[in-house]
């Protein structure tokens, strides 16, 4: 998961390279699951079209996915489970599953949602205030939540109870077009299928 994130903030300051669509968000607090959808995945020509390549960027996106996902946390406390790419509709789409091994160890409900985003583009800011759990978006559009949702002139707020145990949100990401990636995996699928 590390990779991927880092992979992204690298690309989006140097290149633009790989981009998707909307971010979504998954965690229950009981079972310590969760999960980190990245929908849309798209290769786009940056600053530097000389480095520009849609091959490279599926390579690089293969690789973030491959055998170094979740190495950015103690497996005693957040263990990686999972990492997949797969088709949404007529999109590329990545999914990072974990799994929170004591959430009650942890001070508080942010500071867990806090760990989990502190790293890359989706880099939010939780506040626990008045006994109520506050996500801080920036401008970015809030898609759905199950949290209450605030809106200002430079923040979409998601608000949830301090007794909250499943909190779920989907945001907007700047995909700004691009190239999908889905053919390369579809192609790769299909040889995959006729070896087997």
């Amino acid at each position: 998961m590390r990779k991927i994130i880092l992979l992204l903030s690298l690309c989006f300051v140097l290149s633009g390279c790989l981009r998707y669509g909307e971010y979504s968000f998954k965690f229950d607090y009981n079972s310590g699951k969760v999960e980190k959808t990245y929908h849309d995945f798209r290769s786009q020509k940056g600053f530097d079209e000389k480095e520009y390549s849609i091959e490279r960027d599926w390579a690089m996106l293969k690789e973030a996915t491959g055998e170094e996902f979740g190495d950015e946390f103690d497996p005693d406390v957040i263990k990686p489970i999972k990492a997949e790419l797969f088709q949404e509709d007529e999109a590329l789409s990545g999914r990072t599953t974990f799994e929170v091994q004591l959430p009650k160890a942890f001070p508080s409900k942010t500071a867990i949602l806090e760990k989990l985003h502190e790293e890359g583009e989706e880099k939010f800011e939780f506040k626990i205030l008045s006994g109520e759990i506050f996500l801080f978006t920036q401008n970015r559009n809030i898609r759905s939540t199950n949290g209450k949702v605030i809106k200002t002139a430079k923040n979409n707020i998601v608000v949830w109870p301090g007794d909250q145990i499943m909190f779920e949100f989907t945001v907007d990401s700047d995909n700004g077009g691009g190239k999908s990636l889905l053919p390369f995996y579809l192609e790769e699928k299909k040889q995959k299928e006729k070896k087997e």
